[in-house]
């Protein structure tokens, strides 16, 4: 085949994956011309049958039909049995969605007579959009983006610029899962030219967050910024919106990719409860897999600073994530709600966050320290609770950090609480994290076993801990024998997006 009618049909295919139909078609009718010069015929039967492809896109059956036909035609010249066989499926795929199609699209015919043009497009156009959603719900994102291709022409032609802002906006998220990232980024400047011509700040914002996820992906980190704070510009703050909450999630992302983790932790906080925010005053249910996927991004980012804070701090690997682990198994064992062991568990990584503010000589001492020294440490959990102060969460993670050192007898800091005074959390934390700290290799009374580190925590540290929790902990270590090591840890396989806690309720009220 020649270079140039190669060439042509690669130029077609691309054009036709970025959704410029109109372009492709020249490509394909020059592929043409030229193939029919040079006597090429499975250039030509290649060429035709692309043609038909775009006007089954495009939604012109018959024309897709009679192209087809003429591929057929050809391929049969050419006694190539494979390009045969494609040709013929793809006429017995037109068929069989023609016939799928034909009672939905054209059955208000025979009751309402004459219908003009734009009413059946627009007809058309709905139907392909709602055949998209059923599709990208069930993850089928290939045929998703097919159905909402076709209903972007169709709506196109129809002038219905509300269905067609949808269709882009649909078509950048789904074509950017697919990491086709070209076409999904000219997908999202469609979606802002039209949010534009429509009007309303909510829509532009909706299209800005697109161009500005497809930018980060592209590694366009500053444009990316740029754009998200054009976007928050135009949200009203006070007021949370399903836009808001995607904007503070891609600026959460956003400063992950920088490193800058408080900030990642503010907005991803910012994006939950604002999620939250809307689901309890709509009740829509769409927003529970949203919730969710912005629920693991807020654990993953307090797990990664956790890491971080063990580096900075010269901790044992593994610290923060080990006692995250066993406090949630703790708070489960005791019967706690999900709400109270999901902050257990955001508290347990982020609980040493302050030692990050603390002198490094200091850290890395070992044995006894000076008073001055000593009370340098000690402020570490005010300091780690001060610097979460911007940041928005749905459970008590900043008390429990505050609070991790105190003693149930009265003997812990900064405030010296005692008894119920301490919250459960706290109570929780403190449990798990002298037990693990006593079974670190480095540690000077470290045991072979388990049980021989509760045994120190019973002899020497009697009275410290709640003896209630105490006791659900020594029952959970030894009789349940939990598993301290092993898979990677995740809080979402214990606790469900609503679990059982607060939130549940307060949507149901709602």
């Amino acid at each position: 085949m020649d270079d140039r009618v190669k060439d042509l049909l690669f130029k077609g295919r691309v054009c036709k994956e970025q959704g410029l139909f109109e372009e492709s078609r020249e490509y394909y009718e020059q592929c043409l011309i030229g193939s029919w010069s040079e006597g090429n015929y499975s250039a030509m039967v290649t060429a035709v049958k692309e043609m038909g492809n775009l006007h089954v896109l495009d939604g012109s059956y018959g024309k897709a039909r009679v192209y087809f036909e003429k591929a057929i035609v050809l391929a049969r010249r050419t006694r190539d049995t494979g390009l045969l066989s494609s040709t013929l499926g793809d006429m017995g795929n037109l068929k069989s969605l023609m016939s799928r199609l034909e009672k939905k699209v054209w059955s208000g015919r025979a009751d309402d007579g004459y219908i003009q043009k734009e009413k059946e497009w627009k007809r058309e156009a709905s139907l392909y959009n709602e055949m998209g959603g059923t599709f990208r719900g069930r993850g089928m994102l290939e045929e998703a983006a097919s159905f909402y291709s076709r209903s972007v022409r169709m709506a196109q032609r129809a002038g219905d610029e509300e269905l067609l802002f949808n269709n882009c906006l649909a078509l950048s998220t789904i074509l950017l899962k697919l990491s086709k990232r070209i076409p999904a980024g000219n997908f999202a400047r469609r979606a802002l030219t039209v949010a534009k011509k429509l009007g309303g700040e909510e829509k532009i914002a909706h299209a800005l967050l697109a161009c500005a996820t497809v930018d980060r992906k592209t590694g366009g980190l500053k444009k990316a910024e740029r754009t998200l704070q054009k976007a928050i510009a135009l949200c009203d703050t006070s007021i949370p919106t399903h836009g808001l909450a995607g904007i503070h999630r891609e600026l959460g992302l956003l400063a992950e990719s920088h490193g800058r983790w408080r900030s990642a932790l503010h907005h991803i906080s910012r994006a939950y409860s604002t999620t939250e925010a809307v689901f309890l005053r709509t009740g829509d249910m769409v927003l529970e897999r949203d919730f969710g996927e912005i629920e693991l991004e807020f654990f993953r980012v307090a797990r990664v600073i956790g890491q971080f804070v063990e580096m900075r701090a010269m901790l044992t690997p593994g610290h923060t994530e080990r006692v995250s682990r066993l406090g949630l198994e703790l708070a489960r064992e005791a019967g706690l709600s999900t709400d109270e062991g999901k902050g257990i568990c955001m508290a347990g990584y982020l609980h040493d966050l302050g030692k990050v503010k603390v002198r490094k000589d200091v850290l890395a001492r070992s044995g006894e320290l000076s008073r001055e020294n000593l009370a340098m440490l000690r402020k570490h959990p005010e300091l780690g609770s001060a610097l979460l102060d911007d940041v928005e969460f749905n459970w008590a993670v900043r008390e429990e950090i505050l609070c991790h050192h105190e003693r149930y007898d009265g003997t812990g800091y900064p405030s010296a609480l005692r008894g119920e005074e301490i919250p459960i959390g706290a109570r929780v934390l403190a449990i798990v994290d002298v037990f693990d700290v006593l079974n670190l290799p480095r540690h000077e009374k470290k045991s072979s076993t388990g049980r021989e580190v509760v045994e120190i925590m019973e002899e020497e540290m009697q009275g410290k801990f709640d003896p209630d929790l105490f006791a659900h902990f020594k029952r959970m270590l030894l009789e349940k024998l939990v598993v301290l090591e092993g898979t990677e840890f995740h809080p979402q396989s214990y606790l469900g997006i609503w679990g059982s806690g607060s939130s549940k309720k307060k949507a149901g009220q709602g």
